[in-house]
């Protein structure tokens, strides 16, 4: 048997068992008591004469070592497996998307096809939280409503899912700026997980509903120590070229002046993306500017070996049952069997 210093049992004390099978062959009869005599058994117990005692002895050995593989079993051995990097969370990183209308505004192109705004940040986020690991990300939307949509979260998985998830008018038609700035604030601010914090805020409009005014969310962010990077979304219009169709109200202008101000009072900085490649190029530069700090740590999980010696004890108890088919323990011929064969 090779060395495995490192088998352990989820449950040692169940070796208390083993002795159980030796009480049942030492105080349970191995022949069932007399029974009424049936005619046909006769031809059972030739069958039974032509069987040595020593197949008994086999299938009692059978039953020892079986019960043995049993027990083991139960104990549940395991080996550790091999060590897995699982990532450290390090940043909390709060997502702020503009969902009003005019995110529907087909004025992107994706795979050399034309695209609305919200399809070709869907793409680029997906892209941008692969490039996380270690990271904690979580997902705010805002409309004429604000919402946390996901708390900060290291499943960049399903950080993944939700955002593939967000559509127009979840969130309403309008645009409340200052409310999802506050609202994506605020559970940063409670989160207790110590790390980093930042927030990126999309938008591609200006604020024209809400209760907070995003002045005040960003000064609320300063004293916390939260960097804002704010992103303007949306192509530069006029009325000729290869957008001349879209409505006068894909034109909304974008409120820079606030974005920058945003920006400035903490730390961080405004990016304008015009275009998918932009938007693409400044989520790499977020990247370069908030590095993920996630370290690896490396856990070893068990592999459990308990279907080993199940197995092998139910292959003995099998082995044992082909021998005994039809062949109890071997006894002596009944007077009837003597007549019959005078006879």
């Amino acid at each position: 048997m090779p060395y495995l210093p490192d088998l352990t049992f989820a449950w040692p004390w169940l070796i208390v068992l083993l002795p159980v099978i030796w009480a049942v062959q030492r105080w349970v009869p191995s022949q069932p008591p007399a029974a009424l005599y049936v005619p046909h058994a006769l031809l059972w117990r030739r069958a039974a004469q032509q069987t040595s005692r020593s197949s008994y002895g086999v299938r009692r050995l059978l039953g020892l070592v079986a019960w043995t593989a049993f027990v083991l079993a139960v104990m549940r051995p395991t080996l550790p497996g091999p060590s897995v990097a699982q990532p450290l969370s390090g940043r909390q990183m709060m997502l702020i998307i503009d969902l009003s209308q005019s995110m529907s505004i087909a004025d992107m192109t994706l795979n050399d096809r034309r695209a609305n705004r919200l399809d070709v940040l869907k793409t680029v986020l997906r892209e941008f939280i692969d490039r996380r690991t270690g990271d904690q990300i979580g997902l705010t939307v805002f409309g004429s409503e604000a919402y946390l949509v996901l708390p900060v979260s290291p499943d960049l998985r399903m950080v993944q899912t939700v955002v593939l998830d967000m559509h127009i008018g979840m969130a309403g038609a309008r645009t409340a700026m200052g409310d999802g700035l506050g609202i994506g604030l605020a559970h940063l601010i409670d989160n207790p997980t110590e790390g980093d914090r930042t927030v990126i805020l999309l938008s591609d409009g200006a604020q024209n509903e809400g209760n907070i005014q995003p002045a005040d969310a960003a000064q609320w962010a300063a004293d916390n120590q939260i960097r804002l990077y704010t992103i303007g979304f949306g192509a530069t219009l006029s009325g000729t070229g290869l957008f001349n169709d879209l409505p006068r109200a894909a034109t909304a202008d974008i409120d820079e002046p606030t974005l920058i101000a945003l920006a400035e009072a903490t730390g961080g900085q405004y990016f304008r993306a015009e275009s998918t490649q932009q938007l693409q190029d400044i989520y790499r530069t977020i990247d370069r500017l908030e590095p993920a700090l996630g370290a690896s740590q490396y856990l070893s999980p068990r592999i459990e070996l308990f279907y080993w010696p199940a197995a092998f004890g139910l292959v003995l108890m099998a082995i044992s049952q082909l021998l005994s088919h039809g062949i109890p323990r071997p006894t002596t011929a009944t007077p009837s069997a003597a007549t019959e064969k005078k006879t």
